[in-house]
């Protein structure tokens, strides 16, 4: 297994001492190495940030939100065109990794936190496994 050094960008993995400043009063190091890596993961991050960070606290999402979500799940702006950064990764590999989300169960869990997808057992144990 390889050693992560946790002072690098979320985004691009590069050494940072640059962190969220409210998930570092929650006590969460989440480090960028610049304001536009900060702003390209903010859709998603923005969930998580300051005190829903720890403990985390998967928010309930409106349709809209699970919907916002989903659509940077690639890292693309706005405009819908991919933002490339070396060694980028995007959030559902992140998912993948960390706790096993492939990227078709990934808008299954999503829509579950609205309220009206539907919870099956492998999504339930999905979401559980977001907030351990």
């Amino acid at each position: 297994m390889a050693v992560v050094d946790l002072n690098t960008c979320i985004v691009c993995g590069k050494k940072s001492e640059s962190r969220c400043q409210p998930c570092g009063k929650a006590g969460v190091e989440v480090y960028f190495c610049g304001a536009e890596h900060q702003r390209a993961i903010w859709p998603v991050h923005k969930f998580f940030c300051g005190p829903k960070a720890c403990p985390l606290v998967w928010p309930d999402l409106t349709t809209a939100e699970a919907d916002a979500a989903w659509k940077q799940r690639t890292w693309c702006d706005d405009s819908s065109e991919a933002i490339h950064y070396e060694d980028r990764i995007p959030i559902t590999s992140a998912f993948k990794q960390i706790i096993g989300i492939e990227e078709n169960e990934l808008q299954n869990v999503l829509q579950s936190l609205t309220g009206k997808g539907e919870v099956t057992p492998t999504v339930a144990a999905r979401r559980q496994a977001l907030v351990k």
